[in-house]
């Protein structure tokens, strides 16, 4: 693109395998196009069909990463509700408000910030009982399985309902995490000196 006879360079991602109202099957997908996107300098545009439900979900899992990361509490539903003051109806439905949950949960386990043997059985109950839920759900849209798993609206988890406090360390872990999980140790650049920029 060309403006003012300046070039213009535009970097298009698209996560093409989750669909409308649903939630993915990878937990590691968003992370990994979250630090794809991180490396550059340039203004960040997230985008779905409506700009509410996946888009919310994304900028809500990225809102959280950065509270972690940052070592400070982290309450979801004050979360959303941020997102919700600028984009009304964000995280579309209360599955993809369960999905941020778990994918940051995961990414706290997965980067062993949360050592406690209680909130870890906690966190396997909670992630078999939402697996469980999401796999008796009716197909919504087809796409390769391993891309997502269709969803609709969880009953069980009320989108008001205020969520568990996370305590998380911004001490990164001393033992080493699995290759695939190494990059995502890397503190977005919008964290500096345990503050949220």
């Amino acid at each position: 693109m060309v403006k003012n006879g300046q070039r213009l360079f535009v970097k298009h991602h698209r996560w093409k395998t989750w669909p409308d109202k649903t939630v993915p099957k990878s937990l590691l997908a968003v992370f990994r196009i979250l630090q794809v996107v991180r490396g550059t300098s340039r203004p960040i545009v997230i985008h779905c069909s409506a700009g509410i439900g996946r888009t919310g979900s994304v900028v809500a899992i990225e809102m959280g990463l950065q509270t972690l990361l940052a070592g400070q509490k982290l309450n979801l539903l004050d979360v959303c509700r941020k997102i919700r003051d600028q984009r009304m109806h964000s995280v579309q439905v209360e599955v993809q408000y369960v999905y941020v949950a778990e994918a940051l949960c995961e990414y706290g386990k997965a980067m062993e910030y949360w050592k406690d043997p209680e909130l870890l059985q906690m966190f396997t109950k909670f992630k078999a009982s939402f697996d469980d839920y999401v796999s008796k759900l009716p197909v919504l849209g087809q796409a390769p399985a391993q891309a997502y798993s269709p969803a609709a609206s969880h009953p069980g988890v009320p989108l008001n309902a205020p969520p568990p406090l996370i305590a998380a360390s911004a001490t990164p872990p001393q033992s080493p995490a699995p290759d695939v999980l190494q990059a995502l140790r890397q503190p977005p650049p919008m964290v500096a000196n345990g503050k949220i920029q």
